[in-house]
This record gives C-alpha cells, sequence and structure tokens, in this order.
C-alpha cells in the first residue's frame, strides 16, 4: 500500500470515527475519481497508455492537458523543453501504435482534429505524410518510431519523468510528512540485521531522465522487466474491456 493509499484510509477512518457519514460518501467519491492516480507515477503512465491503446485520442489529450495543468506547467523553465519533448513522443506513439494495428482512421482522425495546431509546428511537418505512406516503417523519417526499442525507452523515459516531477512537487502536506517519516523509521529499522550485496548495475536501456533520478527503484532488470510487460498487459486490459463492452 502506497504513502498516499494509507493516508486515505486513516482518513476514512476518522470520518468514521466522527461519524460524518455524509462526508466519507463524499470522499470516496473523490477518492474513485482520483485524475492525480494517488500521485503514483505507475498509475499515471498506465493510465496514459491505456488511452494510448485504446484509440482515445480525446481523453489521452485531455488527461495530458489535465498533468500539464496540474504539475507539468508548474516546472522551472529549463524543464519544459522536456515536457515537450514527452508531449510530442507521447502522440507520435499513438499514431505508430494505429498505424502498426492497421487504425488508419484513427490515423486520419488525428490529424482532421489537430490540423490547425500542427501546421503552426515545425515538428510535425513532415508526419503530414504519414496517412499517405504505404509502409512507413520502411520510411527514413518514421522508421525509428517503429522499432520496440524506441517505443520501450520513451515509455521508461514517461514514468521517470513523472517519478521526478512527483518528487519535485510542492510540500506534502504535515499528516502526510508524519505519517512518512514514521514509516521510513519502520522500514530503516527492519533492514538493519539486513545483509547488504552489491549495488544493481543500471540497465542497458536507459533514457534521459535515469542519472537525474535519485531514488530510483527498480534493480537492473526490474524497470526494464517492467517497461516491457507494460504495453502488453495494458493492450491486453483495454482488449479485454472492449469485449465485455460489447458482449453486454
Amino acid at each position: 500500500m502506497s504513502l498516499i493509499s494509507m493516508m486515505d484510509e486513516y482518513v476514512k477512518e476518522y470520518l468514521l470515527f466522527r461519524r460524518f457519514t455524509n462526508t466519507v460518501k463524499a470522499f470516496e467519491a473523490e477518492v474513485k475519481n482520483d485524475r492525480d492516480k494517488r500521485q503514483n507515477c505507475n498509475k499515471i503512465v498506465d493510465q496514459l497508455l491505456a488511452y494510448l491503446y485504446s484509440y482515445d485520442l480525446k481523453n489521452l489529450m485531455d488527461y495530458w492537458k489535465y498533468l500539464d495543468q496540474q504539475y507539468l506547467s508548474h516546472l522551472e523553465k529549463k524543464y519544459m523543453q522536456s515536457v515537450r519533448k514527452l508531449e510530442i513522443s507521447l502522440l507520435r506513439l499513438y499514431l505508430v501504435n494505429a498505424v502498426q494495428n492497421n487504425k488508419g482512421d484513427k490515423v486520419v482522425e488525428f490529424f482532421e482534429r489537430n490540423a490547425q495546431l500542427l501546421q503552426k509546428q515545425s515538428d510535425w511537418r513532415d508526419w503530414t505524410s504519414l496517412p499517405y505512406l504505404k509502409n512507413p516503417e520502411e520510411n527514413a523519417t518514421f522508421a525509428v518510431y517503429f522499432t520496440k526499442q524506441w517505443q520501450e525507452t520513451f515509455i521508461m523515459s514517461l514514468f521517470n519523468f513523472f517519478n521526478i516531477v512527483l518528487q519535485c512537487k510542492a510540500p506534502v502536506p504535515t499528516l502526510l510528512r508524519l505519517i512518512g517519516t514514521t514509516k521510513i523509521q519502520d522500514v530503516e529499522t527492519g533492514l538493519q540485521n539486513v545483509p547488504t550485496g552489491a549495488d544493481p548495475s543500471p540497465s542497458d536501456l536507459q533514457d534521459d531522465f535515469y542519472v537525474i533520478s535519485p531514488k530510483q527503484e527498480p534493480s537492473e532488470q526490474g524497470l526494464i522487466s517492467k517497461i516491457k510487460s507494460m504495453a502488453p498487459s495494458i493492450r491486453k486490459s483495454v482488449s479485454d474491456n472492449s469485449t465485455t463492452s460489447t458482449q453486454e
């Protein structure tokens, strides 16, 4: 259970103790619709990819806009280029995924919906030809985006960037800070008698944010395994949900 999840349970327990039943219902409803995903970078990236792999362009762009307003726009100016680069790469992955799954209509929809915006951006000048190419994966401009390595590295960058953003956000509330301190002390106490081993070496597949994330948790195989398994699992979940909805 994450720290914020634990805090949610404590708040709910207190409200029930005080018999604030209406407040509990409102609180549960807010938590259920939490777009911040309890500030869990895994769940934020999962949600972005779920929209992407289900070709839900509107919700994908709306959710990115929400994250931008909530977190990204408040970063220091030096990070803006990275934010812009990630947004462009996210949308390009959307297009590549659509092409790879023979969803040409989704590619056309993308350019029709964003025609005026993309015309003003030099980053998209070459991409307007994508809907008209028979084998874009063989084109020098687009070939790299169709590789598994680029897609996995981008998802890793997305994960690491939000991991950094959530660590650098505004100061946490006092209660959350106190509970976090207690939890850390408990963990440190439990680790005193655990023998230490060699530090894991960095993964062969790194990204621009690997070295500047001071609290990276995954081991050498941990993060890369997660990234490799993330996309297929999300695709399966989206597919299962679509099948269920059709049957209903």
